[in-house]
């Protein structure tokens, strides 16, 4: 293109020439706008010459170049003299090989070929720059060129027709100054769009070669009947069906097509020619189940009001500015057209096809030439693969025959795959011999191998013989109590071996088991043998009290010995076990599985992972749900070892990763939020890894774990399975290969069915969905459970016939789980189609938690739902409606007398009303909005740290709850759960050196209670003086040293005030922590504290402060710095008195200069007292002795939360010692340790004065510190008396003259501020 640096008779481009260019994939050149005439009748070349001259004579922007000019973005435009257009011989081969080619936007904007067919008939090609026409200019153009043709004008041209330079300026002014209505409309549209979704199989930028290609859509016949049927157009049925299309792709979620409209509404523009159409949004947000006639009266109107206001849309500034994220995603297009066909002297003009470069990533286009309707999907090839368009093109094809049959078909039940091209996920296997029930499998390894070892736990190594032997002694005892086929049997273990041979036992007798979690709720118990009905429960010694309150005279696992030989009792068509899931009653629900259904599962999990007998296998999940079962049967049915990990040790990554390594553990099965935890709080990640098979289940693998896993597995195979419990533990299950992950996909794939199971994906009528489409999963097969116990209706509903089946009586299981099929032909798991969610692991269903909370009588209403943060972690929230007052802490209890730990809403939200939407629906995007950020503790403050134990505890609570908590709030209270205890302890240890069990965290779960208990373990010598109170920050740190109390948390509000940019770090008395004592003078003190800045920070420059007496310790700090030859950049005093001469009655920092000499008790704690804003009258302390004055001053301080709830007269008389002993310091070296004052400083003196604060005449305004450091210090009022500058209201002006001063030193000139 030619560049000049003049713009003289140069124009403008219009909003939609800027738009084209802008974003144009074709490097320098311009995309195009092709049309292709089929011309019927004898044909005079000559006259067809003249004729497409006369368009360039005729329409100014046919002959109208671009030039770049310097400085412009953009080209100009200039219209220039008419010329002939060349008519160029080709075959239609040649000139559709160059649709492909960008344009010279310099030259001549229209070209033409033309190809002779056969005998009479013609093929005229149009090629016209898109920055000098659109589509519909084709048509027009066309109708015109067929008039010039005939020699005649077309209708009205006797008047000058528009030209587009005049047009381009007035389109600028629709942008610019537009219509309030219209303006408000897109700013709206803009605002409101939330989540909007995206197809999800369109590529990732970059992944495939850039062009253009395009897939024909076999339309229906029918269409303008139906269209008329319905009160529509083609254009409206047709954009309406793509938006139903569309929108099964992304159900519940916006929708946005960028539909083309063609800037031709007003009758002034219908003859205009140029780039007049406009790529305007419209939104699609309807209804899953409305109808596909609602849904077309509703698209209809969104297209006409986005017609009516796309004069004040800008295509540019939307793709552009601020919603360019929103244009990346709404890259779906619609384009429709007119073709005219015209007839002048014999020879008739068709205008056959219109191709041009997609507007948008994909488009489909709809085409009307005379009575044929054509449709054409448009895609760039770098955004869809082909294989995808087609789907597309064969579910709208599907979507346009149901609504020409039946329009009432709600959306999403709109068959989208033909019979022909369904295909089965897979195929049922033969029916064989009934297999092998389980515990005959362990009853034949414990004949055959019974020294070997079946498990190990706590209490050390069982071998097969001696759990086979408990097991059949404990049979013969559950015989003689009348339990036999039919019967059902409570099994409450802790984690232990016993809790196998009570399963055995049970199934020995033919009755089945129903394992009881001793950790739940006694309420959530009580259900659940209540509704089991089960007949006697066997439990162990350790729960033997519990046990007897459920179901009198429980069997206690002990010393049974055989009593006869009974013949086997159970049948392979007998129930095996009855486990409890969530259920939305408020009630749990039982699921009835057989030992048919376990051991199929158990033949094809082993077939599957390749298990071979004799491997050691890990259980760490609970016994009482089958998430485990994969690792526990296989185990015991193959003749391997079966290691039930402790509780503390399967929540501790080192210790499991110790554990795994030392017993050579070849399997593990672990829910993937369980082993993340791990993962983060162990020092040795590879540790995790078992050596053979690492089994993850229980919920989503997310693709960035699986990277992480797939690089410490060294040889160990990596396996994501999948299954719910009413299909027996797992149905499917993916090997995982990196190489074979699709990044388009958020988790690992749950794989292809194992052994003779069949999947299925539906929509809400059962039919079968194309790849990508979510739908419900259908699981069939040998696997799939009986129904729930005592529920025949819930048992009807979800356990449905199967088409599948070999079997007349086959059923196949709805699991309300949403996947997709993916080209492979593997399944992804998406999430769920009802209030069903996967928390840690376990099935949650949240009617259970809202009509628990029902139950309240004080709650009218409940809504829970799950909120997501930023890293994934998912979180229960309760909103309850009441009448009454509501106190959160009360329903906290209510939840947890009768809710497992994992169901508990981690906060509850007293509402007045829930909010709804404009339709009277629920608004739960609004409820989750509000749930952002919610804390649930029903304390009515935070209290804050009051000791430095407190304060490491407080940053490590933030840091596992992302939010800040007081140090009564309980850990589970506020948003904790076990995984984040298990981050929790580990970083405890990182930053103690103390190793605690998780366990510590159920009796400690307040950072009150874990500070005592950190006290106790922790020597003293592991203390350092420096102490974090804000760690964030790349810049130098702020080092502040203690006031006369010695403690460094009155700088704690201005640490957190001050902000995050530089670490702020306060040094403390070492005589505060357990077995500490004081240097003996204060020069010794900061040579202490010397040692521990240089610690954090081997070199200067230093930026040191002090407050009060610590403003005297910081000046001499700063002055060893300097001799050591190192650089202070700052020395801060904050309200602090300088260290010269003064009559015996002034103060030292803040002290009373006579605390050199001995001091009245009464006056001491007076004086200490003051330092916590207790003013104490003498008349108080004077009529009690010692003891009893020092116990009064632990009460007044306990009793505004100022010292530990654990502190006593111990701790007390200990905070008196280093008060004494810093003032009594600050005095000898006032005395006779101070080095001689010289002037002026070697770094910069700033004092920050309190206001409310009289200086005093001998001190004056610098406090006597311009006698050390002559008149350059610097002074700073600020709010407050010498306490209050330090806390609320009045601290965050101090933090932001703090911040400027500190930024200012380090910008300063020659300053190597944060080089260290």
């Amino acid at each position: 293109m030619s560049s000049t640096d003049s713009a003289a008779e140069m124009f403008p481009l219009s909003p939609q020439q800027r738009y084209t260019w802008i974003t144009a994939e074709t490097g320098s050149g311009c995309s195009a706008v092709s049309g292709e005439l089929t011309i019927r009748g004898p044909l005079d070349t000559g006259r067809l010459r003249e004729a497409l001259n006369g368009l360039v004579e005729r329409y100014e922007i046919m002959r109208t170049t671009y030039q770049q000019v310097a400085g412009i973005d953009v080209p100009l435009q200039r219209i220039g003299a008419p010329a002939d257009v060349v008519l160029e011989d080709v075959t239609e081969e040649d000139w559709r090989s160059r649709l492909a080619e960008p344009m010279d936007p310099a030259g001549p904007p229209l070209r033409a070929g033309l190809a002779r067919r056969e005998d009479g008939v013609h093929t005229l090609f149009l090629r016209l720059s898109a920055l000098s026409a659109d589509a519909e200019s084709v048509g027009l153009l066309v109708e015109s060129l067929a008039g010039l043709y005939g020699g005649a004008e077309p209708d009205g041209s006797a008047e000058e027709p528009l030209q587009y330079a005049d047009l381009a300026e007035w389109f600028t002014q629709q942008i610019d100054d537009p219509d309030a209505e219209a303006k408000e409309h897109w700013d709206s549209l803009a605002r409101n769009l939330g989540d909007l979704a995206e197809l999800p199989f369109k590529r990732r930028r970059g992944s495939a070669p850039a062009g253009a290609d395009a897939v024909e859509v076999q339309l229906p016949g029918g269409l303008r009947e139906a269209a008329d049927r319905d009160g529509g157009t083609v254009r409206g049925v047709v954009l309406s069906a793509w938006a139903a299309l569309l929108g099964r792709y992304a159900p519940g979620r916006p929708l946005v097509v960028m539909t083309s409209q063609s800037g031709r509404h007003d009758a002034d523009l219908a003859d205009a020619i140029g780039p007049l159409a406009r790529l305007v949004p419209v939104l699609f947000d309807g209804e899953p189940d409305a109808s596909l006639r609602s849904l077309l009266r509703e698209v209809v109107a969104r297209d006409e009001t986005a017609a009516e206001l796309q004069g004040a849309f800008s295509p540019e500034n939307w793709s552009t500015g601020g919603s360019a994220d929103l244009a990346a995603r709404a890259s779906i297009g619609f384009a429709h057209r007119v073709l005219p066909v015209l007839r002048t002297n014999e020879v008739e003009f068709e205008l056959s096809r219109i191709d041009a470069a997609p507007h948008a990533d994909l488009e489909l286009t709809c085409e009307e030439n005379g009575e044929s309707v054509r449709a054409v999907l448009r895609y760039r090839a770098n955004a869809f693969a082909r294989s995808d368009v087609a789907d597309l093109a064969v579910g709208l094809r599907s979507v346009l025959e149901t609504w020409i049959a039946d329009p009432a078909t709600p959306v999403d039940e709109v068959l989208l795959l033909p019979a022909d091209l369904r295909r089965p996920a897979s195929a049922p296997a033969p029916v064989g011999d009934e297999p092998e029930p389980v515990h005959e499998r362990f009853a034949r390894h414990a004949l055959e191998t019974p020294s070997a070892v079946a498990v190990v736990d706590a209490a050390g190594s069982h071998t097969y013989g001696s759990l086979h032997a408990s097991a059949q002694a404990l049979a013969d005892q559950l015989v003689a109590r009348g339990v036999g086929p039919g019967s059902l049997v409570g099994v409450l273990f802790g984690r232990s071996a016993g809790v196998l041979a009570a399963m055995t036992a049970v199934l020995e007798t033919g009755a089945a088991y129903v394992p009881l979690d001793p950790a739940l709720p006694s309420e959530r118990l009580r259900l659940m043998v209540e509704d089991s009905g089960v007949e006697v429960i066997v439990t162990e010694p350790a729960h033997a009290d519990l046990t007897a309150l459920l179901r009198p005279d429980p069997v206690v696992l002990g010393d049974q010995r055989r009593q006869e030989i009974r013949p086997a009792l159970a049948r392979p068509a007998d129930l095996a076990y009855v486990l409890y899931t969530s259920g939305t009653t408020g009630r749990p629900k039982g699921v009835l599985v057989g030992h048919q259904q376990i051991a199929s599962y158990v033949d094809a999990i082993v077939e599957r992972l390749g298990l071979e007998p004799g491997l050691g296998y890990a259980h760490v999940s609970t016994l009482a749900a089958d998430l485990g079962y994969t690792v526990l049967y296989a185990s015991l049915c193959t003749g391997g070892t079966l290691h039930l990990v402790g509780d503390d040790v399967l929540r501790n990554g080192d210790e499991l990763g110790d554990y795994l390594t030392r017993e050579a553990v070849d399997v593990l099965k672990i829910t993937p939020s369980h082993l993340s935890a791990l993962l983060q709080t162990t020092a040795n990640p590879a540790g995790l890894i078992p050596r053979r098979v690492l089994v993850t289940g229980g919920e989503p693998l997310r693709s960035e774990l699986a990277v992480q896993l797939a690089e410490l597995a060294n040889g160990c195979e990596i396996v994501n399975h999948y299954g719910p419990t009413e299909a027996t533990v797992g149905t499917t299950a993916h090997r995982l290969r990196l190489a074979d992950l699709d990044a388009r996909t958020a988790s690992v794939p749950i794989g292809s069915p194992l052994g003779a199971a069949t999947v299925q994906v539906v929509d809400g009528a059962l039919h079968e969905v194309p790849l990508w489409v979510p739908g419900e999963l259908l699981i069939g097969g040998p696997g799939v459970a009986r129904g729930y116990l005592g529920r025949p209706e819930l048992t009807a509903e979800r356990f449905v016939p199967d088409p599948l089946s070999s079997l007349p009586d086959g059923r196949r299981y709805r699991t309300g789980d949403l996947v997709r099929r993916l080209p492979g032909g593997e399944l992804e798991f998406l999430g769920r189609n009802d209030d069903q969610v996967k928390i840690s692991g376990y099935r949650v269903e949240l009617g259970e938690i809202e009509s628990t909370l029902r139950a309240h009588p004080d709650v009218q209403d409940c809504v829970t739902l799950v909120s997501t943060d930023e890293t994934g972690h998912q979180r229960l929230v309760a909103f309850v409606v009441g009448s009454s007052d509501r106190h959160e802490a009360e329903l906290h209890e209510f939840a947890a007398a009768r809710l497992p730990q994992y169901m508990r809403p981690e906060a509850i939200v007293a509402l007045d009303a829930f909010p709804l939407t404009a339709n009277g629906k629920l608004d739960r995007a609004a409820l989750l909005r509000s749930a952002t950020g919610v804390r649930q503790s029903h304390r009515q403050r935070q209290v804050p740290p009051r000791d430095t134990f407190e304060l490491l505890l407080a940053g490590l609570w933030t840091q596992a709850l992302g939010k800040a908590v007081g140090v009564t709030d309980d850990f589970f209270e506020v948003g904790g759960n076990s995984l984040k205890a298990i981050r929790l302890i580990a970083d405890i240890r990182k930053a103690t050196g103390i190793s605690l069990p998780v366990s510590a965290m159920v009796n400690a779960s307040t950072i009150e209670a874990m500070a005592t208990l950190l006290r106790s373990e922790q020597p003293g010598d592991q203390f350092r003086s420096a102490v974090p109170l804000q760690r964030s920050g790349a810049l130098s740190p702020f080092f502040c040293v203690h006031a006369g109390g010695g403690g460094v948390l009155g700088y704690l509000p201005l640490a957190r005030a001050v902000g995050d940019e530089r670490p702020f770090i306060g040094l403390q008395s070492p005589g505060l922590y357990p077995g500490g004592s004081n240097p003996g003078t204060l020069v010794e003190m900061a040579a202490r504290y010397v040692e521990e800045i240089k610690s954090h920070q081997p070199q200067g420059p230093y930026w040191i402060g002090g407050w009060c007496l610590g403003g005297i310790i910081a000046h001499e700090v700063a002055r060893q710095l300097v001799g050591a030859g190192d650089e202070v950049a700052h020395l801060v005093l904050f309200d602090s008195d300088a260290p010269v001469d003064l009559p015996s009655d002034e103060r030292v920092g803040d002290e009373p200069a006579d605390l050199q000499s001995d001091v009245s008790d009464v006056e001491l704690i007076q004086r200490f007292a003051w330092h916590y804003q207790l003013e104490i009258p003498a008349s108080e302390l004077e009529s009690r002795d010692a003891e009893a004055r020092l116990e009064h001053l632990v009460r007044l301080v306990q009793a505004k939360d100022l010292l530990p709830a654990d502190a006593g007269l111990a701790e007390l008389r200990q905070l008196l010692t280093v008060y004494r002993g810093n003032v009594s310091a600050a005095m000898r070296y006032i005395q006779q340790d101070r080095p001689r004052i010289t002037t002026p400083a070697e770094y910069p003196v700033t004092l920050f004065r309190a206001k409310d604060e009289s200086p005093g005449e001998d001190l004056g305004e610098a406090l006597g510190w311009e006698e050390i450091y002559g008149s350059g210090v610097r002074v700073e009022l600020v709010p407050g008396d010498h306490h209050t500058m330090m806390v609320p209201p009045q601290v965050p002006v101090l933090a932001r003259q703090l911040a400027d001063l500190l930024a200012d030193t380090e910008s300063a000139p020659g300053s190597t501020a944060g080089a260290s």
